[in-house]
C-alpha cells in the first residue's frame, strides 16, 4: 500500500460527507482505503480470531462464520462481514441528563470529549501527584459541566477509594451527580453494569423513564490485539446490544508490539479488529449504533514503553477517519496524547499536533 507523506492532521467526529461537502486531508488514496478493507476481511476470513466467550462463539457460528470450539478460533467469511457491517447506522446520540447537551455524531462537529481513566493524579491544592478518588471525578465533573468547550465526559481518573464491588458505580455516581452532559466510561463485567443501570434509573425516577431516555453511555475494548476478544468485555459488547444500551467499542492496538510497526499493517489489523467487533454487535442486535473508536500508540523500541505522544497517532487517526467515511459510521480518538513526563514544551508540541492533525482530516 502506498504510504503519503502527510501534511501536518481530544476527539472529534466524521461528518457525513454526501451531506456536508467538505475537504479534509487525506493520508490514503482511494485505492489505498479498498486495500485496507480487502486485506481486513482476508484477516477475518482466513486467520480468524480467538474469542474466548463460548456465547460469543455460538451467535458466530449461527450467522455463517466458521467456529473451532477446540482451540476457540473463529473464522469470518467476508460475505458475513459485510452484510452485518452495513447494519451500523450512520449516526449514534449520546445523552445527557440535560437533553439539551445530548450530542449525535456526526451532527455535531467536532466533539470534544475529557480523556479517561487516569490511576494517578496531581493533588490540586499540594501539588503531590498520588492515586485518584472520587471526589477528583466530583471536582473534573462539575468543571467540565461548566466549560462550553467540552461536550462529553469521559471519565477522566478511576477512583482508588471504591469498595471493591462497587468500583465502576463509584466512578459513575460523582459524574452523573455534578455533570448534566453526557457521561461515559466503561465497567469491568455486566454485574458492574446492571448496577450503574440501576443508578440510572434511580436518578431518572423509575426503569421506564430511563429507558425511554437512557442518559448513560458506556464504553469497552473488546479485542485485546491482535485478533483475540475475551470473555468479560465480549460479554458486555454482547449485553449492552442486546439491552439497546448506548455504548461502543475502542479498538487499541500497539505498532511493534501487537501489530506491525508500518502504519499500513497496524492499520489492516486493527481494521479487522473493529470489523469483527461490529459484526458481533450487529448479530446480537441489528442496527446497533457504533463508533469507529480508536487508541493506536506506538511502543517506544528501547524498552517496549507505551509511546502515545508519537506523530504517527495523528497520521493513523488521518487514516482512520477515511476508513469511517468508507463505511459510512461516526469515528472518535483519543489524540492530544503526549510522551512528556512533565508540563513542558514537548507535551505542548505533542497534545497540539495530533489533535491539529484529527481536525484536518474531519475526525
Amino acid at each position: 500500500m502506498t504510504q503519503v507523506m502527510p501534511l501536518p492532521t481530544v476527539y472529534v467526529i466524521t461528518p457525513d460527507l454526501d451531506r456536508q461537502p467538505m475537504n479534509f486531508f487525506s493520508y490514503l488514496s482511494r485505492d489505498d482505503i479498498q486495500y485496507v478493507h480487502d486485506a481486513s476481511l482476508e484477516i477475518l476470513a482466513e486467520v480468524g480470531l480467538l474469542v474466548r466467550n463460548q456465547k460469543a462463539r455460538g451467535r458466530f457460528a449461527e450467522h455463517g462464520a466458521k467456529v473451532d470450539q477446540q482451540t476457540g478460533i473463529v473464522r469470518i467469511p467476508a460475505i458475513v462481514v459485510e452484510k452485518y457491517r452495513k447494519l451500523v447506522p450512520p449516526t449514534i446520540t449520546l445523552r445527557g441528563r440535560d437533553p439539551s447537551c445530548d450530542v449525535t455524531f456526526p451532527r455535531k462537529l467536532p466533539v470534544i470529549a475529557t480523556a479517561s481513566s487516569a490511576p494517578d493524579i496531581v493533588d490540586p491544592v499540594t501539588g503531590v501527584t498520588r492515586r485518584s478518588r472520587s471526589d477528583d471525578i466530583a471536582r473534573i465533573a462539575h468543571l467540565v459541566n461548566q466549560l462550553p468547550g467540552f461536550d462529553l465526559f469521559s471519565i477522566s481518573t478511576l477512583a482508588d477509594d471504591a469498595p471493591p464491588a462497587q468500583f465502576s458505580l463509584s466512578r459513575f455516581y460523582p459524574a452523573l451527580k455534578n455533570c448534566v452532559k453526557p457521561c461515559r466510561t466503561s465497567v469491568y463485567d455486566i454485574r458492574e453494569a446492571r448496577q450503574v443501570l440501576k443508578l440510572g434509573e434511580l436518578i431518572a425516577g423509575s426503569k421506564q423513564a430511563f429507558r425511554e431516555r437512557p442518559f448513560i453511555n458506556f464504553g469497552y475494548c473488546s479485542i485485546v490485539s491482535p485478533l483475540t476478544m475475551d470473555f468479560d468485555s465480549t460479554e458486555t459488547l454482547m449485553f449492552f446490544a442486546e439491552n439497546d444500551i448506548t455504548a461502543y467499542g475502542t479498538v487499541a492496538p500497539m505498532g511493534g508490539l501487537s501489530t506491525p510497526m508500518s502504519l499500513p499493517g497496524m492499520l489492516t489489523l486493527m481494521n479487522a479488529e473493529w470489523l469483527a467487533a461490529v459484526t458481533l454487535a450487529q448479530m446480537s442486535k441489528p442496527g446497533t449504533a457504533q463508533i469507529y473508536n480508536f487508541l493506536p500508540v506506538f511502543a517506544d523500541m528501547r524498552d517496549g514503553a507505551y509511546a502515545p505522544g508519537a506523530i504517527e497517532i495523528g497520521m493513523m487517526n488521518s487514516a482512520v477517519c477515511q476508513m469511517a467515511r468508507f463505511y459510512n459510521v461516526p469515528s472518535g480518538g483519543y489524540l492530544g496524547l503526549t510522551n512528556a513526563k512533565l508540563s513542558d514544551a514537548q507535551a505542548g508540541y505533542e497534545k497540539g499536533m495530533s489533535p491539529l492533525m484529527g481536525a484536518l482530516s474531519g475526525g
